[in-house]
């Protein structure tokens, strides 16, 4: 039993405190409020909540795609200039012009989304369009509805939002 004088006056009994501290402690560590505390040696480093390694979309594709982005180069088997065109930075769910050094230009396609990007013959588009899901090696082995082939086609793109029913698919 430790005595502390001078405490106004009085002396005082430390042991309590002393009892009361270690059964405080005690239950903490037991709810695990100090286990971070307490457990873990000084030297160890603690991740952060935002450092918790999380699933993640890569950047690019391995043809070079950004991540949510529908591509098109003017050469067969994604080769030559590339256009691109990210989901983040166009409208959606409604026909946008390919721009004028890439109309009728495209040879090859990677549509790097989760859902579908239609293509079209005109701008606007009309009703010879096609949906692509993936990816189009050579647009000279595809073809508009009305059998035209589609390669150097393409003036329209569409970025959908949500399913889409398409006719043709690429």
């Amino acid at each position: 039993m430790t005595l502390v004088s001078g405490y106004i006056g009085k002396e005082v009994d430390m042991s309590v405190f002393r009892r009361f501290g270690v059964m405080a402690a005690s239950s903490l560590l037991a709810l695990g409020a100090l286990a971070g505390l307490t457990l873990a040696p000084a030297s160890a480093q603690v991740a952060k909540p935002a450092q918790v390694s999380q699933a993640s979309v890569p950047l690019t594709d391995n043809l070079g795609c950004g991540a949510h982005t529908f591509c098109m180069w003017n050469m067969a088997d994604w080769f030559g200039a590339k256009f691109s065109y990210n989901y983040n930075t166009r409208s959606h769910d409604k026909w946008l012009f390919v721009g004028k050094v890439a109309n009728d230009a495209a040879r090859s396609l990677d549509n790097n989304r989760a859902l579908v990007t239609g293509v079209a013959l005109n701008y606007p588009a009309g009703n010879q369009w096609a949906c692509v899901e993936g990816r189009v090696p050579d647009l000279f082995l595809k073809s508009w509805p009305d059998g035209l082939i589609a390669q150097n086609t393409i003036s329209s793109f569409f970025l959908a939002s949500r399913a889409v029913v398409c006719g043709t698919v690429w």
